[in-house]
């Protein structure tokens, strides 16, 4: 491995999507947008929804853990949609 190598190795460009959605929530977090925040967790439950597992702590699949999973991806639809609800209302 010659030098430059070594240095992209080390000092990598990281992932604009990850970059632009962490400055997005940081503005969030500062002008205090519930919307936001409630509008993430509606998209991260649906998304479990279609990947048919979730994060918390540590990974839960549907197949292994249903009414785990369901109880996570229920909580982040339901807290997503009364956030939502807060900064409407």
């Amino acid at each position: 491995m010659n030098l430059p190598e070594k240095i992209r190795a080390v000092v990598s460009v990281p992932p604009r999507p990850a970059v632009i959605c962490l400055v997005v929530v940081y503005v969030a977090l500062l002008l205090e947008w519930c919307w936001l925040w409630g509008l993430m967790l509606l998209l991260w439950g649906l998304l479990d929804l279609v990947r048919q597992s979730t994060w918390l702590i540590i990974p839960v699949a549907r197949k292994e853990f249903p009414v785990v999973y369901f109880a996570i991806v229920i909580t982040w639809i339901l807290l997503g949609g009364y956030w939502l609800y807060l900064d409407a209302y």
